[in-house]
């Protein structure tokens, strides 16, 4: 049986979209067709957990996992799904370096500011040291903005970010607020066209990695 491909989203600092990133990657995910679990390794603020909790839609599909026992708990999960998406805590806990020695792909989310930014390089630096492959996400995009220009332009010299970003929008806040999935709560928008645009690109990534 195959195993499900695992992706672990990386950021230093809070704040950054990492968990609404991580929830709409894996609507995005599920809405391609993927059986789809993510795993909730923040036990001090479990924001996936309680973003499932709000409706049935990602009710049997989020579990809380403890960092002592990261591995078994993975190795358990991975024959059951396609896809595993781990979100972890700020601050590059023990939790956090785990994740990423245990994923197959590292995103790592970046907002138009000088500490997101900051936050970017630092996951960077954490995804090589547990030498896995790293993908640069530019999220809450405000294009016409000077800082999301300088966001755009710094991944685009780093070389290894995602085609697709994710723009800033009030409805992802609104959906988060419900329970659900960009897809669900606003279909068609511009911003769930972006967010499944990024799920394809993953699932790319793999295949490609696969050949």
């Amino acid at each position: 049986m195959k195993k499900a491909n695992i992706i672990a989203l990386l950021q230093q600092k809070g704040g950054s979209g990492k968990t609404t990133t991580a929830m709409n990657i894996a609507g995005g995910l599920r809405e391609l067709g993927f059986h789809v679990l993510v795993v909730d390794m923040d036990k001090d603020k479990p924001d996936a957990w309680s973003w499932a909790a709000k409706s049935e839609e990602f009710a049997d599909s989020v579990i809380q996992v403890d960092e002592k026992n990261a591995r078994e708990a993975l190795s358990g999960v991975r024959e059951k799904a396609d896809f595993v998406i781990i979100d972890t805590p700020p601050n590059f806990q023990t939790a956090a370096l785990k994740a990423a020695l245990l994923s197959d792909l590292v995103v790592i989310p970046a907002a138009p500011s000088g500490m997101d930014l900051s936050g970017l390089l630092e996951a960077k630096d954490l995804a090589l040291t547990a030498d896995r492959p790293y993908k640069l996400l530019a999220n809450r995009v405000l294009k016409n903005s000077n800082m999301s220009r300088s966001l755009l332009n710094v991944l685009e010299e780093e070389g290894q970010a995602f085609s697709t970003y994710i723009p800033q929008s009030v409805k992802f806040v609104e959906a988060e607020a419900t329970g659900q999935y960009i897809g669900e709560y606003a279909p068609e928008s511009y911003v769930h066209i972006q967010v499944r645009k990024l799920s394809k690109e993953i699932v790319a990534l793999f295949e490609k990695a696969s050949v």
